[in-house]
């Protein structure tokens, strides 16, 4: 959206307008209870709200799902899952949000509801580029306001496939989600491209929706590190132009020689 700002131009003030990126609450229930409200770039609700679930794990697989709907908009926008039942040891009423990635939980606590990726889906390292290549053109709202985050499936005979932006990179990469499961995307033969930090809740996310390779355009912290290995999720970071860093399970990654 348009908003009035001043441009500083070598002290020199001048009046003009610059776009900015909508930023809005979206609210999520599961079985009538709340579950989160997400500030996120409007469009795609659904699919965020379903990726959102079953990524942190509050819905255990999309066959569980039997309606989805939107209702209201103002002040916020809701998305309302009904399911069959829901997972075990998860409590709707009291769910608390943390979306910050900077935390940190025993590793050996994720064994309780995680497991390991066995995917032996593979692709080139030139995959990999030119995806990178590829993902300034996908980028419609970043391209207007540098405001976004964004998530895109690849696989290696199509290289960069559906982009999915948002304000947040949890947002974009669930939305992704969201839309793979809706849509019978097979996860364990496809790789996602970020464009965000790989922070320790993004590869548990993935591994939890079976995801083997998870490339970034920027770098992954420690802890997701250990994740990736522990779980064999092949994490790749700093994939920028023909470089890139391999951190875990590089095996799912050839090589152009």
């Amino acid at each position: 959206m348009p908003w009035e700002v001043e441009y500083l131009k070598k002290g020199v003030r001048i009046s003009g307008t610059d776009l900015v990126i909508v930023e809005e609450p979206l609210r999520i229930e599961v079985k009538g209870q709340p579950v989160a409200t997400l500030m996120r770039l409007p469009g795609n609700e659904v699919e965020l709200a379903v990726g959102f679930c079953i990524s942190e794990g509050y819905i255990k697989k999309y066959g569980d799902i039997l309606e989805v709907k939107t209702v209201g908009d103002n002040p916020v926008k809701c998305v309302r899952i009904k399911i069959s039942e829901m997972p075990d040891g998860v409590d709707v009423s009291s769910m608390l949000v943390i979306r910050s990635g900077c935390g940190r939980q025993d590793i050996e606590y994720l064994d309780k509801f995680l497991e390991t990726v066995d995917s032996d889906f593979s692709i080139s390292a030139d995959v990999i580029h030119h995806a990178y290549s590829a993902l300034k053109d996908s980028q419609y709202y970043h391209s207007k306001t540098g405001g976004t985050h964004s998530a895109s499936l690849v696989d290696e005979e199509h290289g960069l496939l559906n982009t999915f932006e948002d304000i947040g990179r949890h947002n974009a990469f669930d939305k992704l989600i969201g839309y793979s499961y809706m849509n019978s995307v097979n996860l364990e033969e496809r790789a996602v491209f970020l464009t965000g930090r790989i922070s320790s809740d993004i590869a548990i996310k993935a591994v939890r929706c079976r995801i083997p390779i998870l490339i970034s355009m920027l770098m992954p912290t420690s802890f997701a590190c250990e994740i990736a290995r522990k779980f064999n999720l092949t994490l790749v970071g700093f994939a920028r132009g023909s470089r890139a860093n391999i951190y875990s399970a590089n095996y799912r990654i050839r090589s152009n020689e």
